[in-house]
């Protein structure tokens, strides 16, 4: 059995490293939260679909730049979040996944679980902006994103999830302080701004 590799405490609010070892954490909460996949796949969870939560990035994507957390609350593990150090350019860290127990959903708890895990990348990764990406049928998530800081960027069109084909809302917030000139310039040269 393998140790369980906490990578932050914030209080209450834990988060630690998900992988082989313990994947049966995460297919357990999938199962016992199946409104969001349903809602993106158009289907429950899958039999692997924890799985793929840990598995299923780009191929550009360097390995040592993939952390998939699991989130506790007092204890309980009650989320988990896929994350890249950088992408699609470093400088920009992306959110993939960040899913909270549908029982703690309107208590309050997914801000301040999302506020320490930000905490937590922005020291981790040091990127100057967060960016993830919202299905334009998942309006009580924007929502939530829009209240943590972030705002649409851009839109793109025809992406399937799923038995489901999405529009995905791609949403920025800055950490370093540039402007949406700034994240566009930044992004299409490739290059890290001077800090």
């Amino acid at each position: 059995m393998n140790a369980e590799e906490i990578l932050f405490v914030d209080g209450d609010i834990a988060g630690f490293r998900l992988h082989a070892g313990n994947i049966g954490l995460v297919q357990a909460f999938l199962e016992a939260n199946p409104a969001y996949t349903q809602m993106v796949a158009g289907r429950p969870p899958l039999p692997d679909e924890a799985m793929q939560e840990l598995t299923d990035f780009p191929k550009s994507i360097r390995p040592e730049d993939v952390c998939v957390l699991g989130l506790r609350l007092s204890g309980e593990m009650v989320g988990f979040a896929g994350l890249l150090r950088s992408w699609p350019v470093p400088g920009v860290s992306y959110i993939s996944l960040f899913q909270i127990a549908e029982s703690l959903h309107g208590s309050g708890a997914a801000p301040a679980i999302y506020g320490a895990l930000e905490r937590w990348m922005i020291e981790a990764f040091s990127g100057q902006w967060l960016r993830l990406g919202v299905v334009g049928v998942n309006a009580r998530g924007r929502r939530f994103w829009e209240r943590v800081g972030y705002h649409e960027i851009e839109r793109k069109p025809d992406y399937v999830i799923g038995h489901l084909t999405h529009i995905v809302v791609i949403m920025i917030k800055s950490v370093g302080g540039g402007d949406d000139e700034a994240y566009w310039q930044f992004v299409s040269s490739g290059t890290r701004p001077p800090r």
